[in-house]
């Protein structure tokens, strides 16, 4: 554990996903936000993974979007694009596709 302190946002997958997610990330400040692969993976969430990124973007100007693929990533996710963006700047991250350049470039 790092000392942060997460904090969940489940949203129905209806027209009040986005303005929930949005008054979650009123209510306090955030270093990150993980959306999860469960709505970002399957084709039949487009629309609402959309509808969500565009609500942390409004809600949260600036706050770095990370990815995860399942729960237990969700920590090596936000935990590597928080210590990246101190480093240096970006928007978003997809932790996975940094593993996978890891493990290609480990011998």
């Amino acid at each position: 554990m790092r000392g942060w302190k997460p904090d969940l946002c489940l949203v129905n997958p209806d027209d009040t996903a986005g303005p929930a997610l949005e008054r979650q990330l009123a209510a306090a400040s955030y270093d990150c936000v993980v959306i999860g692969g469960g709505l970002r993976i399957p084709p039949e969430s487009l629309l609402l993974f959309e509808v969500l990124v565009n609500a942390v973007h409004r809600a949260a100007p600036g706050v770095p979007i990370a990815f995860n693929t399942q729960p237990r990533d969700t920590w090596r996710c936000s935990g590597a694009l928080v210590e990246r963006l101190s480093q240096r700047s970006s928007e978003t991250h997809d932790c996975n596709r940094d593993a996978d350049r890891h493990r290609a470039s480990t011998p």
